[in-house]
């Protein structure tokens, strides 16, 4: 899944922004949040205007792991990803707590939730309406567009 960056990483460039302990790379982690209701990703987006998911299993999860830059091929756009916590980027409803719940898309904040550093739409809203429903994202990743820079 793309991210869309906010002005927090904007002016950093993508090779330094995996190293970046001021922003992706702070040590103790990222977290990502399901996010409950429609927003329109964008540079400005915080998730404090966020409203995050708060059904039983929707907990935002931490990756700990170094994230890792690299280039696509075939795009050549510039990729951080951040690595998937054990488990993967999965989340399931546990109990039917708050239940239903619809989920449009993901922010990705540091470890403390302050800063928002991006955020992105499903391709389609997933409706969590009982036990066992569930989201899995195959990665998380800010893209920087071949020469976007430049």
């Amino acid at each position: 899944m793309r991210v869309k960056p906010t002005n927090n990483i904007i002016p950093r460039p993508m090779a330094l922004l995996a190293d970046d302990s001021l922003t992706i790379n702070q040590g103790d982690g990222n977290l990502v949040h399901l996010v409950k209701e429609p927003f329109t990703p964008a540079a400005t987006t915080a998730t404090v205007s966020l409203t995050m998911a708060d059904f039983t299993g929707s907990a935002a999860l931490t990756s700990t792991i170094t994230p890792n830059a690299s280039r696509d091929p075939l795009s050549g756009d510039q990729v951080v990803t951040i690595p998937p916590p054990a488990g993967g980027w999965y989340w399931e409803a546990t109990a039917d707590t708050l239940l239903p719940q619809t989920i449009y898309g993901v922010a990705v904040s540091g470890s403390d939730s302050g800063f928002t550093w991006g955020s992105f739409l499903l391709d389609d809203p997933i409706e969590i309406s009982e036990i066992g429903d569930s989201v899995a994202l195959d990665s998380v990743q800010f893209r920087l567009a071949a020469g976007a820079l430049g």
